[in-house]
């Protein structure tokens, strides 16, 4: 399913470039398999924490370099660290992550002042899995829990003029 977004996108946009972003590093490796063994085979580049700091490096200058479309498969732990967020338009999410805030940061790496593209976000999610439900109805109680919690301890002269990004998941 994530081949086949990524080849449909691509005949539709050939000029954006994909970070493809998961909790679990062994299930980036399973669609690096993947990415290598498709009919089509498309080039890819691997950003986690089995990186060394040079490694991340080197990848981060690539992918600035790079013209699209570029896949890069990311870590949800590293993706906050270095990316240009200007090398990347299309964002596959794979899976519930256990903190919205997670989300939310992932999302706004790309959504950045100045970009030139048009930004698009998949969320890819297991049919009728307990253990994703599960994971999601705790994750979203959690953050109940603490916006209420954030809410009741913030006084009215703490309150800035900024917005703050806050992003209901169903």
């Amino acid at each position: 399913m994530i081949l086949d977004v990524v080849y449909q996108h691509i005949d539709l946009y050939s000029d954006h470039s994909f970070l493809i972003v998961d909790e679990s590093v062994y299930f980036l490796d399973i669609l690096a398999i993947a990415f290598k063994k498709a009919y089509e085979p498309a080039p890819y580049t691997e950003y986690n924490g089995r990186l060394s700091a040079m490694e991340r490096h080197l990848v981060v200058k690539k992918a600035s370099e790079t013209k699209p479309p570029q896949i890069m498969l990311a870590s949800r732990g590293t993706v906050g660290n270095d990316i240009d967020p200007q090398c990347f338009n299309v964002l596959i999410q794979c899976g519930p992550w256990w903190k919205v805030s997670w989300e939310v940061q992932t999302l706004g790496r790309l959504y950045r002042p100045g970009g030139t593209k048009p930004v698009f976000v998949y969320e890819v999610r297991a049919e009728d899995c307990d253990v994703e439900d599960h994971k999601i109805n705790v994750r979203n109680n959690k953050n109940r829990q603490n916006s209420t919690l954030q809410e009741e301890t913030i006084r009215p002269d703490e309150i800035m003029d900024t917005d703050i990004v806050q992003r209901s998941m169903s």
